[in-house]
């Protein structure tokens, strides 16, 4: 805007002083669409309404790791990154994993969660969806990821939340495994579940949280160095069984128990006798022969088992559907 020297009454703009602010005040009418209109007294409130509502949205190129940001049409960007900057966007695709983010040639900056302290994990960002970032200039600076459909759907759920979907495990939502026999790793342990970087704050929860090993040929130092060693970790599945709140018993996280089946032994039944009175023994002429010996004597008690002796069916009504694990 141009500098112009302070008046006194009585003294005149020239054209140098006048025009440069004036056309300040037109570019801004003009850059949110509008066409000047000496009718209208309202053009710059409406081109600051016009910016408040979307002067933060951008257009968007990415392939998934580097988000570069350009202005719409003729709106402008501010010329330095400052805590509390607000960005959006429409993703072009879900983010694979780390990334960062250049708006308007500003500078690439990472893309962080949990208050700058987290990388993404795959997935956080969702496909023509909506992202939108606010920017914290600690440290070297970083945006700090707002929303997104998929971030709004786990944003409070931390890694190892176990949820029950009706869609199939081939299809588990980015930043989720399927609750299933297997294992995880690294892109280059051969894990069969998930073999990815993203599977690292996962494994290192179980690494350490795990009464048991669960590492495919034993644990090593640390969870950092395992996960680097390309070793597998077992997942602790839910598999075909119901889950537990193991607080305030002798159970551990991890420890699965129980059986679907069961038979019954001799030590689990309620302990009883089975007798014929004798009266009615002889009458039916059981103790045979005539044999009189029986009509003395205590109640006969019977040795003949009843009963098949089969497992019975432990599982209550219960209904089947898919469990998911966010990495």
């Amino acid at each position: 805007m141009k500098d112009v020297p302070t008046k006194v009454d009585g003294d005149a703009l020239d054209a140098t002083e006048f025009n440069p602010n004036q056309a300040e005040n037109e570019n801004i009418v003009t850059d949110t669409g509008q066409t000047l209109n000496a009718a209208d007294d309202f053009q710059l409130s409406k081109a600051a309404a016009t910016y408040a509502a979307k002067g933060t949205y951008y257009t968007n190129s990415d392939d998934g790791t580097h988000y570069v940001l350009t202005p719409v049409g003729n709106m402008r960007s501010p010329i330095v990154y400052a805590t509390g900057m607000r960005i959006s966007f429409v993703a072009l695709n879900n983010n694979l994993g780390s990334c960062d983010i250049n708006v308007n040639s500003l500078g690439i900056k990472p893309v962080k969660k949990g208050m700058g302290t987290l990388n993404l994990s795959s997935g956080d960002i969702v496909a023509n969806t909506f992202v939108e970032l606010i920017y914290n200039a600690s440290g070297s600076g970083w945006f700090e990821l707002y929303y997104s459909t998929n971030v709004i759907a786990q944003s409070t759920l931390p890694t190892g939340t176990r949820l029950p979907m009706d869609i199939d495990q081939i299809n588990a939502p980015p930043g989720w495994i399927p609750d299933k026999v297997g294992t995880i790793g690294n892109a280059a342990s051969g894990a069969d579940v998930r073999a990815n970087a993203d599977c690292y704050n996962l494994f290192s929860l179980w690494w350490n949280i795990l009464s048991y090993d669960p590492i495919v040929g034993g644990r090593g130092a640390t969870a950092l160095a395992d996960f680097n060693a390309n070793k597998k970790l077992n997942i602790p599945t839910s598999n075909a069984r119901v889950i537990a709140n193991r607080a305030e018993t002798t159970f551990v996280i991890g420890d699965v128990t129980g059986e679907a089946t069961h038979v019954l032994t001799g030590d689990e039944l309620a302990s009883h006798v089975h007798s014929y009175d004798k009266v009615h023994y002889l009458t039916r002429g059981i103790g045979g022969g005539g044999d009189t010996s029986y009509a003395s004597g205590t109640d006969l008690t019977n040795s003949n088992p009843s009963g098949l002796g089969l497992a019975h069916n432990n599982m209550q009504p219960t209904y089947f559907t898919n469990i998911f694990i966010k990495l």
